[in-house]
């Protein structure tokens, strides 16, 4: 068993506080359970493990953009809108956000 195994049934086990299927209800129960996984996150991934990762979903976001491209004229000519642009800009605005803290 992981340490993140360890954690998440030591937070399952609930406490007097809460009731069996509810341990979200105790506050205090809640904080060292996030807590703990902060600390497996913390030891556990390395920060170069972490720029990888966000690197590969940077390729992998762009490989969608370029697809995106390709077909959005003959998508634009049979009707088609975009319903989350907005969203796409808060969603960007993080990213970049985030990678300037990992960078």
């Amino acid at each position: 068993m992981n340490k993140f195994e360890v954690a998440c049934r030591e937070w399952l086990k609930g406490c007097s506080c809460s009731s069996k299927d509810n341990q979200e209800e105790c506050k205090e129960c809640t904080k060292a359970f996030h807590n703990a996984l902060r600390n497996v996150v913390e030891r556990e991934v390395a920060p170069t493990d972490v720029r990888s990762l966000f690197n590969s979903y940077k390729k992998y976001i762009k490989l969608l953009e370029d697809e995106i491209v390709e077909i959005k004229h003959i998508a634009h000519e049979h009707g088609w809108k975009t319903t989350r642009f907005e969203a796409g800009k808060i969603l960007r605005k993080e990213i970049k956000q985030l990678e300037k803290r990992i960078s």
